[in-house]
C-alpha cells in the first residue's frame, strides 16, 4: 500500500475507485493556486486546473485527503494525474485532521507521501485561452463541502490563489471528465462563494 494527498478534485469521493479509504488531513508548507495548464497532449480540452507551490510562511498550508491505494494502482494515478510530476513528501509534514476508522492505518512521520505538482512547462495562470472549467470547479468544491463542512470550503477558496483568472461555464455540457451532479441551489452558492473571493 502507498500513500497520496490529494488537494483538488480527488478530495471528491465520486472521482475516486471506491477501494480507496482516506482521511481528511492537511498538507503543511505549500499553497495551491489555479496554475496547472492542462493541453491536448494530456486531456481532451485546453483548460487550467490546480497545482501546489511550496511557501515559507507561518502557519501555510492546505486541506486535502490522504488517500491509501495498493501500489499496483499507482500507474493509473500517473495517468490520471499527466502532466504533472509525482514528488514526495514526509508524513511530517501532514496533520491529520480526524480520528482514522478502525483498520486505516497511519504513516509514521519519517514515511513518504506522494503528491502531484504540476511540471514546470505546464506552470502558467489560466487564461482565456486557458479556462478554468465550471464542471472543475463545482466537483471540487462539492468534494471539499462534504469533507470539510462550509468552513472547510471557506478555508479551501481563502487558501487558493486566482480565483480572479478566466473561467468557463460548462455546465450545461460539461468538459470536465470527472464532472459531479450538483444541484442549483448549490451551484448558487458556489457562485457567491466564488464573486466573493475574485
Amino acid at each position: 500500500m502507498m500513500m497520496y494527498f490529494g488537494y483538488g478534485s480527488l478530495v471528491n469521493r465520486q472521482t475516486r475507485p471506491p477501494h480507496e479509504q482516506a482521511l481528511p488531513a492537511r498538507l503543511v508548507g505549500w499553497r495551491r493556486s489555479w496554475t496547472h495548464r492542462v493541453t491536448k497532449r494530456n486531456s481532451h480540452t485546453n483548460c487550467s486546473s490546480l497545482t501546489i507551490d511550496p511557501v515559507d510562511e507561518p502557519g501555510a498550508g492546505i486541506d486535502g485527503a490522504l488517500v491509501s491505494l495498493p501500489a499496483a494502482d499507482l500507474p493509473l494515478l500517473d495517468a490520471r494525474e499527466a502532466g504533472y510530476a509525482r514528488i514526495a513528501v514526509s508524513m511530517a509534514d501532514v496533520k491529520l485532521l480526524a480520528e482514522p476508522e478502525r483498520g486505516v492505518a497511519v504513516p509514521a512521520a519519517e514515511e513518504v507521501i506522494l503528491v502531484y505538482r504540476s511540471l514546470p512547462e505546464n506552470r502558467h495562470s489560466a487564461s482565456v485561452d486557458f479556462p478554468i472549467l465550471q464542471s472543475y470547479i463545482d466537483c471540487v468544491m462539492a468534494g471539499y463541502l462534504t469533507v470539510f463542512g462550509a468552513d472547510g470550503l471557506e478555508r479551501f477558496m481563502r487558501s487558493t490563489h486566482g480565483w480572479q483568472f478566466p473561467t468557463q461555464d460548462d455546465r450545461a455540457a460539461p468538459r470536465y471528465p470527472r464532472a459531479v451532479s450538483v444541484d442549483n441551489a448549490l451551484r448558487a452558492d458556489f457562485d457567491r462563494l466564488i464573486k466573493l473571493h475574485r
